[in-house]
């Protein structure tokens, strides 16, 4: 992910202790991206899928295709089927 520069000393010892913090910062930085880009496509991506089964204004043939497309592409399906307007969505609750 995101390196950051160490000034590294001559010594073995701080080669390894900074070695490690740059580790963990990487680590840090790789859930925090996760959290915020991740977690939101997951749910979105459920979301779709959940919607384009249970929708009753589409067809069998278009319910097909948009499940296909979502769990094919994940992130970039559900994002297009959020996106194409022209239908209704289910709302959260099921109502």
């Amino acid at each position: 992910m995101l390196r950051r520069r160490v000034a590294r000393r001559h010594s073995k010892r701080g080669e390894v202790r900074e070695d490690v913090r740059v580790l963990a910062a990487d680590a840090v930085e790789t859930a925090f991206l996760l959290l915020v880009f991740g977690l939101p496509l997951i749910v979105i991506w459920l979301w779709a899928l959940v919607d384009a089964a249970r929708n009753p204004q589409l067809s069998t043939t278009a319910r097909v295709a948009w499940l296909v497309a979502v769990a094919a592409l994940p992130g970039l399906g559900a994002l297009v089927y959020v996106a194409v307007p022209g239908r209704t969505r289910l709302r959260l609750g099921g109502q």
